[in-house]
């Protein structure tokens, strides 16, 4: 039997952003780093797919 290491891809499922963009809501990161504010999600966001870096979404961190 082989061991198949963990990665971060064995626990975000293929369609994570589009599931993610379908709140309402999603979190900017404040200036300097040292929190986060709930912000609205825009629709330019929605129609990319994509969440850029800074903000998260939920349980789905993007502040690196």
């Amino acid at each position: 039997m082989s061991i198949t290491p963990l990665t971060r891809t064995t626990f975000i499922a293929a369609n994570h952003a589009q599931i993610a963009l379908s709140q309402r809501t999603m979190y900017e990161l404040v200036e300097g780093g040292e929190g986060v504010k709930e912000v609205p999600i825009p629709e330019s966001f929605k129609k990319s797919g994509t969440i850029p870096q800074g903000y998260s979404v939920g349980a789905f961190p993007y502040l690196c």
